[in-house]
């Protein structure tokens, strides 16, 4: 099914007038014609407020990690009609703390690699492949990333993640629907999110209604001792501690793994004269197979 796309620069001129800009005293004394004139024509007003408007959108969007080319067609970017309203608020969001600080973020990730001589290519992950050989040094601005991600309302990041997903619902489609709203709900942590909402809200608290019901444990109808649920209460922490021992090795042998794969794709693209793509991420093994070989080393140690 086709989507119905209207051009940016069609868009930006029906905000322009539903704005009244057109009745702007400065709009409406500037010529027609640039006839040697040091004042802007109403066209260059027009065209300087629609670019100023495609370069919030483009900055919001690339910040939660979109891909903006796709947005194009014929190298104009085009919006779907059905999002207007989607897509004007994100534009007037722009300075929102959501936003400035996911952009903020996105500032940080360097443009140019430093060592490319003359190609002035973007940088990739093959870029970081040494980097990657490490798998424990973290972002250089993790500590940084969190504590502004940790100052923002989780719903206001879902609700600009809804946004930004709907836009590209109606405008994108197949593979490459799913590839884009993954990377913009991995850049804001709403799966990790999910996860942890998840863990606390119904894992932890039965855990903790487990230890507490050790007081009501039965044997043979006899109701335990202190004694008892005092050793079973041990017991239980001590496999507790053994299970987080036991997970930290398995992601530590998990990174390795990623490391490692990224590492040897990004080299063999390298090597082909193909330039590694952004979405490197996404053509690594499944994370079920790539954690069942880390449990599967982990038992051989």
């Amino acid at each position: 099914m086709s989507k119905e796309l209207i051009s940016f620069s069609t868009f930006s001129e029906e905000c322009f007038i539903i704005e009244g800009k057109n009745n702007d005293p400065v709009y409406m004394d500037a010529p027609d014609k640039n006839a040697l004139s040091h004042l802007m024509t109403k066209e260059q007003i027009k065209t300087t407020y629609s670019n100023k408007q495609l370069e919030k959108y483009r900055e919001i969007l690339e910040a939660f990690a979109v891909n903006f080319e796709l947005l194009k067609i014929n190298k104009e970017v085009f919006i779907p009609v059905s999002q207007k309203e989607n897509v004007i608020w994100i534009i007037n969001e722009y300075l929102n703390p959501v936003m400035k600080s996911f952009r903020k973020i996105s500032a940080k990730a360097p443009k140019k690699s430093p060592n490319l001589g003359e190609s002035h290519r973007t940088v990739t992950i093959s870029d970081m492949v040494s980097s990657l050989k490490q798998p424990h040094e973290v972002h250089p601005n993790r500590k940084e990333i969190e504590a502004s991600l940790e100052k923002l309302d989780p719903e206001e990041i879902s609700d600009v993640v809804k946004r930004i997903s709907a836009i590209l619902t109606d405008q994108l489609e197949g593979e490459i629907l799913t590839k884009e709203i993954n990377k913009i709900e991995q850049r804001a942590g709403v799966m990790i999110r999910k996860a942890l909402n998840e863990f606390y809200n119904n894992t932890l608290p039965l855990i903790i209604e487990e230890l507490k019901n050790t007081t009501f444990i039965t044997s043979n109808d006899a109701l335990l001792n202190d004694i008892d649920r005092l050793a079973l209460l041990r017991y239980y922490m001590s496999e507790m501690q053994q299970t987080r021992k036991r997970f930290s090795r398995i992601t530590e042998i998990f990174a390795d793994l990623r490391s490692e794969q990224l590492a040897d794709i990004s080299s063999e693209q390298i090597d082909s004269g193909i330039e590694p793509p952004s979405d490197l991420w996404f053509k690594l093994d499944h994370f079920n197979s790539a954690i069942e070989k880390a449990i599967s080393i982990y038992k051989g140690e």
